[in-house]
Order: C-alpha cells, then structure tokens, then sequence
C-alpha cells in the first residue's frame, strides 16, 4: 500500500521546498549558535535553572537545525530521490531517540506538575507518535538503502 504523504515531490516543488526548508534549519542553527555564544561569555549567568532549560532549548534548535538543513541540502539537490528518503537511516535513528526521550521527559515531568496535566500528556503522547513514525521512516530506509546492494556473501557451499 502505498501512502501519498511519502510520495517523491515534483522537481519545481522539491526545489521550493528545499530552499523553505533550508533556510528554516539555517535560521534555528543560527539562533542556537547566537544564544551559545552568548551563554558561554556570561559562565555566572548559567547558573540557574531558567539558564539550564535555555541550553536544552538551545541543543533542541541546533540538533533540528542541522536535520533541517541536512533535508533541505537532500531536496535542492535531489540526493533524496536517489536514496528513497529525505534523511538518511541515521539522522531518522537520532530523530526518533531525542522525540522518545522529550515524550518520556514529558511524561514524568507531568506527574509531578499538578496543573498543566493535560497539556503536557498531550505534548508526550505526541512526541511519542512522531518517535514512531521516526523509526518507522528509518527502517524503511535502512530497508530501502541495502535493497539493491550486492550481496558480499563469497561462500560457494558444498
């Protein structure tokens, strides 16, 4: 069965989307590496937790960024098509990893927060959803990438 939402775009749509998708990811890496540096010239600042919950929110922007990028660079260039996927199966793994890890986060951070329950459930059961849809685009393109690879297998049996 095939799914229309993972079909391949046409060039003149690949190429807008690439340009919208890289500058989006240009943008979020770009903050992140304003605000580290600002973080790192100001050590005594860093010492709260707002501070703390500023530089995971700093990581969040640089991780996404570079993914971002990396698919805008993919759709520009048409490096996707070839591969069957936006993303490589690595940066598919890494996706799916950090989104478990904030649903989990966001789970046990709501039990312990006695009025923004339902917020915060529907936020990790979200990110749950996308950990597993992660993984799934990941599988199929691991699957995807060794499907037409020769097999190296030179034992000629008995």
């Amino acid at each position: 069965m095939t799914e229309p939402f993972t079909q391949a775009l046409s060039k003149p749509a690949a190429f807008v989307a690439g340009v919208v998708v890289f500058a989006v990811g240009g943008a979020a890496a770009l903050f992140a590496v304003v605000i580290g540096a600002a973080l790192l010239r100001n050590l005594q600042a860093m010492r709260t937790a707002e501070s703390l919950a500023l530089v995971l929110v700093v990581g969040l922007f640089g991780l996404f960024g570079a993914v971002l990028c990396t698919a805008g660079y993919r759709l520009l260039f048409r490096s996707s098509a070839a591969a069957g996927s936006m993303l490589p199966h690595s940066l598919w793994l890494i996706l799916c990893v950090v989104l478990g890890a904030l649903g989990i986060f966001g789970l046990g951070a709501s039990l312990f927060l006695n009025g923004l329950f339902a917020p915060m459930l529907f936020s990790s059961i979200m990110m749950g959803a996308f950990s597993w849809w992660c993984y799934r685009f990941a599988r199929r393109a691991g699957n995807d990438s060794h499907a037409g690879a020769a097999s190296n297998n030179r034992w000629s049996g008995p």
